[in-house]
Formats: structure tokens, sequence, C-alpha cells
């Protein structure tokens, strides 16, 4: 925590467990933030905002992201054990590593640069060789770019001074199919909307259809109605428009 903190513009108004420790008070020593154990758990109350108007100041101060990722690792420590922690996911087109290095009090193992093999399976290939980067003190990341299919073994290693490398590893099956972004799979989507009346949109082309011209069966009777009226006006105007005449150049 930094000595001085932004103002905090409100809180819900509570009472401090016997058991819990206080970190943060507001007045009349009303807790803001308090932690305190569950069984073999953690747990951490925080009577503000942790994003909304309260809290405004707080969100935009550099020390704000830095206390709930150290106090998510503090909560989520009794279930890892002191070393090297690997977990991987599956985004667009890549494997993202996450490593998360900490020591026997739940703390980030700060300044390590570790190294990432990928290993497909079963063939036992190294496909390539990563640098972790560090983005919070003992959580380091990075992404594998790949368009093969199939089973994957990560295995990081972090040398350490004068003591042995923490070392962990994981597996992941990537089944993501590239092939449909491939100049083939183009070709077959032309060959089906030939087939289907459609069109294959390529880049930014609007969905919008083109207006063509095309016939359509329509009721006669409205059009017919329309010609039916427009001939009695006619013959009215036929009718009486000579007499209409006459009358004006006798009075004139």
């Amino acid at each position: 925590m930094p000595e001085g903190l932004p103002p905090l513009y409100g809180f819900i108004q509570t009472t401090l467990k016997p058991e819990a420790s206080l970190h943060l008070s507001g007045p009349e020593d009303a807790p803001i933030l308090a932690s305190w154990r569950y069984g073999l758990g953690r747990v951490i109350a925080f009577s503000s905002q942790g994003a909304g108007r309260w809290s405004r100041d707080w969100i935009s101060d550099p020390f704000y992201p830095l206390l709930w990722s150290q106090a998510v690792r503090w909560v989520l420590t009794p279930l890892a054990k002191p070393g090297l922690h690997v977990n991987l996911s599956a985004g667009d087109d890549a494997i993202h590593i996450v490593a998360e290095a900490v020591n026997e009090t739940g703390e980030g193992l700060a300044g390590f640069h570790p190294l990432a093999k990928i290993i497909s399976l079963p063939q036992e290939r190294l496909e390539a060789e990563l640098i972790l980067n560090e983005s919070l003190a003992g959580h380091y990341e990075a992404s594998f770019n790949t368009s093969r299919l199939g089973r994957y073994r990560v295995e990081v290693s972090a040398a350490q001074v004068d003591a042995e490398p923490l070392m962990a590893e994981s597996e992941i099956y990537w089944g993501y199919d590239t092939t449909f972004q491939t100049q083939e799979a183009v070709a077959n989507w032309q060959a089906l909307t030939s087939l289907t009346g459609g069109k294959v949109l390529l880049g930014d082309e609007s969905l919008a259809p083109k207006a063509r011209w095309t016939w359509r069966w329509l009721s006669a009777w409205p059009l017919l109605s329309l010609v039916a009226l427009g001939l009695l006006l006619f013959e009215l105007l036929l009718r009486y428009a000579p007499s209409l005449f006459s009358h004006k150049a006798k009075a004139a």
C-alpha cells in the first residue's frame, strides 16, 4: 500500500469479525479491507465498490491493479504448493501459456526468465522454445502460434541462483482447424454458393444484396380497378366537357 491513498467516496457500514485482520479502515475505524481464514481457505472483504463511482479515484491509481492481483494470489495460495505452476489455454490460432512462481508464503517470485518448450505429442517433437514475459510479480506468460492440430506438452523451467531450477509442465489438445482460413476452403465455399444461389463475401463487402429485376406473380384486380377508374374519368370528361365550354361561350 502507498502511504497516501486517493479518496474513497463511499462504503458499506459493517463490523469486523473477531478473527479477521483489518488492513484498511474508514471513519470511526469502520472496516474497508479485511481478511480472515475459513477452514483451509482464505477470505478477503472489501466494503466499497471494486469498480464504480465510490472507487473512481482508486481505479485510476497505479497501485489498484497491483492490490487486487496480490489479493487474489493470497486467496488462491492454499490451492497451490510453492514452486512453479503452468496453466495452458487455447485462443485464436494460439496456445496461451501462463506460469506462476510462488514461495512458501504464497508471494510471487519475481525476476525469473522462464523458458517454455512446446513439444508435439506423441512424436515428442520440439516445436518451439519461448521466453515467458513477466507481467506481474511471479506471473509469466507468452503465446505460441500454431496451425497443427493435436496434443502438446509445454515444459517450463526457471533457473535459480545456487539452487535447482524450478520446473513444471502441462498438456493441452489443440483442436482449432485453421484450414477454414485457406484458399482451398474459399474455393469450397464458392462451389457451395454456386449451387445454392449464395455469395462468398471476402474482406469488408456488404451483406446487403444488390437490387435486380425479377418476375413476380401478382393479382390483376388492383391494376384493372385503376384502369377502369381512369377510363370512367376519361369518359365523364368527354361527355360533359363540350357542354361546359358551350355554356361559358354563351355567357361571354
